[in-house]
């Protein structure tokens, strides 16, 4: 698992005031209860693989901001 998604997610544990463990033991009670996964799992079709892959190339013309300032004064100049 990518450090990122770790890091992610214990933040969210931290905020509802849980740890790792009892994460983890809530998904396990989840699973027993309900005989199956608590969330949907699926495999992605070739069209949503495909619409992924296509997002993936075009990150790199994403543009980026230092501020939300920044960001809304170069909305409001495309505006005009």
């Amino acid at each position: 698992m990518p450090v990122s998604t770790k890091k992610k997610a214990e933040k969210v544990f931290k905020r509802l005031g849980i740890n790792k463990t009892e994460a983890i033991r809530m998904f396990f009670q989840q699973v027993a209860l309900r005989n199956s996964i608590p969330f949907e799992v699926s495999v992605p079709n070739k069209e949503t693989i495909a619409a992924i892959e296509e997002g993936r190339k075009e990150l790199h013309k994403l543009k980026s901001y230092a501020t939300v300032e920044e960001m809304f004064e170069d909305l409001e100049n495309e505006i005009e």
